[in-house]
């Protein structure tokens, strides 16, 4: 990642369940809303994938099967509130219903994974859509509120900030994640604006991988001037990545006497309380980011947190010490919270090296762990002979790699020493893991 010296950044495969729903609610998803009309809920579809057929499904449960068999269905059951989609397994073996309260029906070889059946809504859930393998689905509410169950990944939403009309139906990708398995693209940012000097432009646009910096690379020590704060060309950069935008946040140790640290969500806090002070810094500064994005109307589908150089190293950015650790890890703490109440994914970018000596712990020894997390693996090593997409892949499943008890999703290294950053392309590459 760019920081206070010209280095380029270093970036979903699946959030675990639990961190999901609980990244759903934080982003403002609490109430029943009253039952759909009927002209919304009077029917629902789903196809089978292996069979030339579809199902129809009514408000009040009943299926009709045409060219697939029927499994069962829920009329005769007494609903709490009426049927609004369906969704088939990825065979053609079964299916789900979803009722408006988020309670799920399942049918044929359909599992049951979860449901909102339990839970206040704001508003009332829409539609659902299943993981491409069937381990998970996805539902979503009228103001866009996303709950994710099984092993599909909370990808963010519109629950806080909907939109002027209601979200009436979700469709997922074919590989349910922000980045192609297997595909390969760059990062970069401040560094690469002209106005700094660079004159080799920016990547392919619209490449699959696109990671741009939202921060200018500053140290947390000048962050709070507006006119140095973020990346001068992220526009330039966020046009060019296309809709395969996602981006990347620096991250720094506490600054107890900072009024971002002073004021937020655990204030006010005493300076001399580092793990109040380093939350507040983690969830302000974070979201400062998420405003200056949402200011320049681009919406990225991953936010990665940019967690590096300890102390000890030669630019270091984080406390040391016990005490220190501790209140590294509340930066961090708040900074994963605010993204997650912001309706955002949050991912995070470091080596296995430097999280836990950030942290707490050892080299190799995790203490905080966000079980689950995307991770984008840093500075992976390569040779002129390694540079090969098997051997990427095989970084993703290399458990020396990870940290955080996170999921790796990018592997950015600088393959053959460095080779690879050529006048023709000069920058960071990143692969993206295959699914699991």
């Amino acid at each position: 990642m760019q920081r206070s010296r010209p280095r380029t950044p270093s970036l979903l495969r699946r959030a675990a369940a639990t961190l999901a729903a609980l990244a759903a609610l934080c982003a403002g998803l609490a109430g029943v809303g009253p039952a759909p009309s009927a002209a919304a809920a009077t029917s629902g579809a789903a196809a089978s994938r292996d069979n030339p057929g579809y199902w129809l499904v009514a408000a009040d449960g009943g299926v009709y099967a045409f060219g697939a068999g029927k499994y069962g269905q829920a009329r005769g059951t007494a609903l709490t509130r009426p049927v609004v989609g369906a969704a088939a397994t990825p065979d053609g073996g079964g299916y789900w219903l979803v009722a408006s309260d988020g309670g799920i029906f399942t049918y044929g070889d359909a599992r049951y994974l979860g449901s909102t059946g339990a839970i206040t809504l704001n508003k009332p859930i829409v539609d659902m859509a299943p993981t491409p393998d069937g381990g998970g689905y996805w539902m979503v509410a009228s103001d866009g509120g996303i709950f994710a169950f099984g092993a599909a990944p909370y990808l963010g939403s519109t629950g806080s900030a909907p939109g002027p009309s209601p979200i009436v139906a979700i469709a997922a990708t074919a590989h349910g994640s922000a980045y192609p398995p297997g595909a390969v693209g760059s990062d970069y940012s401040w560094p690469q604006c002209a106005s700094n000097g660079w004159s080799a432009g920016y990547p392919p646009a619209g490449r699959p991988v696109s990671v741009v910096g939202v921060d200018n690379g500053s140290s947390p020590y000048a962050r709070t001037d507006p006119s140095t704060r973020f990346n001068p060309c992220f526009t330039d950069e966020a046009t060019n990545a296309g809709t395969n935008l996602t981006v990347y946040v620096n991250v720094d140790q506490d600054q107890p006497s900072n009024p971002e640290a002073v004021s937020g969500p655990k204030g006010p806090c005493a300076t001399t309380d580092l793990v109040c002070t380093g939350y507040n810094w983690g969830w302000n500064n974070v979201n400062a980011s998420v405003s200056f994005v949402r200011s320049t109307k681009f919406t990225p589908t991953l936010w990665w947190l940019d967690v590096e150089r300890p102390c000890g190293s030669s630019s270091p950015l984080w406390m040391c010490g016990t005490d220190g650790q501790a209140s590294n890890a509340a930066v961090i703490q708040g900074a994963v919270d605010a993204l997650h109440a912001a309706g955002l994914v949050a991912g995070i970018y470091s080596t296995s090296y430097q999280w836990p000596l950030i942290t707490g712990g050892s080299s190799g020894n995790d203490t905080v762990t966000y079980p689950g997390l995307p991770i984008w693996i840093a500075w992976a090593p390569g040779s002129s002979t390694q540079d090969t997409q098997q051997y990427w892949a095989s970084l993703c499943t290399n458990a020396s790699y990870a940290f955080a008890g996170g999921t790796p999703y990018l592997i950015q290294w600088i393959p053959g020493n460095g080779t690879y950053k050529t006048p023709t392309d000069p920058f960071d590459a990143d692969y993206a893991c295959p699914d699991e």
